[in-house]
């Protein structure tokens, strides 16, 4: 599948824009076949030429072939890459898509006979006299501005759906304004259908080519509006990357703030920890259990070990067998 391939290679990827379509979905797939079907309908002949001259017969229709070809692409690359930036796969949307598809089979032979009609003109290999009778050219031009005007028209309900659904999609600043910029595209290609069909209702049967001719205006028009858009996305990109530079600054700046108000807070919180365990006297309050007792001033120790019981008494001698009897030395042996 050319889908799943051009998804592999990145074709399409804009760094700015991130993709929220993960791999080729059933409806991107299903797309994928009718757009393959329609390529087929545009064969130039089923059959194989079976002398030299209707092998030049077939090869007159090279060009329209290419001409329908290219515009079927482009249809494509627009679904493509609707898909690929915001993979919506509600109903709403498979509805549209729906739509579209029916749109373009039906599409595909108006766009078949209108391109080989106008390449034969340009070329001028002969017609058959019953190609296109007086009046029939109107006809001819209504449809086709129809079809094109109804894949740009669900093209731009697809956009604008997508732009509602911006905040569920979380898009920023850079990808709303992409996304109003493909919708601003789909919208002005839709008004030159408008006006080819305006142009062939005021001036009738003489205005068919005039009304024809209109849509080779679409390039510049898309140019003049790339560019304008271009420079403006160009000043909303300087903007968005400056405020994340500012906030980056700003964060490195807080980080260590706080590691050294942390620091500090515990260097004070060890120093009273130390400075709480002494008396103005000099005697401690708070020791190990094994340790508890001190000194006082005047006796001896009440908290402590047995075996370090006692303390110091006022002249600094030691009360260790204060408890205890000594027996008493040189006593005399008894009989």
């Amino acid at each position: 599948m050319f889908r799943d391939r051009f998804v592999r290679q990145g074709y399409g990827y804009n760094k700015d824009f991130r993709w929220r379509g993960g791999e080729v979905s059933r409806i991107e797939g299903f797309t994928d076949a009718v757009f393959a079907f329609a390529v087929t309908l545009l064969v130039v002949s089923l059959e194989v030429p079976k002398t030299f001259t209707d092998l030049l017969t077939t090869m007159r229709g090279f060009f329209a072939f290419g001409l329908c070809f290219l515009m079927l692409i482009y249809i494509w690359h627009i679904h493509y890459i609707f898909f690929r930036r915001y993979g919506l796969k509600d109903t709403y949307t498979i509805t549209l898509n729906a739509l579209l598809l029916f749109v373009i089979l039906f599409y595909i032979y108006p766009l078949k006979f209108l391109f080989t009609f106008v390449m034969n003109m340009v070329m001028g290999i002969p017609m058959q006299a019953d190609l296109l009778l007086p009046g029939q050219g109107v006809q001819m031009m209504l449809i086709y501005n129809a079809g094109y005007f109804a894949v740009m028209l669900i093209f731009s309900l697809m956009f604008i759906h997508a732009y509602r659904k911006r905040e569920d999609l979380r898009l920023n600043e850079l990808e709303r304004l992409d996304t109003r910029i493909s919708l601003n595209q789909v919208i002005l290609q839709g008004s030159f259908a408008l006006v080819s069909t305006g142009i062939v209702m005021v001036g009738g049967e003489a205005e068919t080519a005039m009304a024809g001719w209109i849509y080779g205006f679409i390039g510049p028009v898309l140019g003049v509006h790339g560019f304008i858009m271009g420079r403006r996305r160009d000043k909303l990109q300087k903007q968005v990357e400056a405020t994340r530079a500012q906030q980056q600054r700003q964060q490195g700046g807080q980080r260590p703030q706080g590691r050294q108000q942390q620091r500090g807070g515990q260097q004070q919180q060890g120093r009273h920890g130390q400075q709480g365990g002494q008396q103005p006297g000099g005697t401690s309050q708070q020791e190990k259990p094994g340790q508890q007792g001190g000194q006082q001033p005047g006796g001896p120790q009440q908290q402590g070990r047995p075996e370090q019981q006692g303390g110091q008494q006022q002249g600094g001698q030691p009360q260790r067998f204060r408890n205890r009897r000594r027996p008493p030395r040189n006593r005399p042996e008894t009989p």
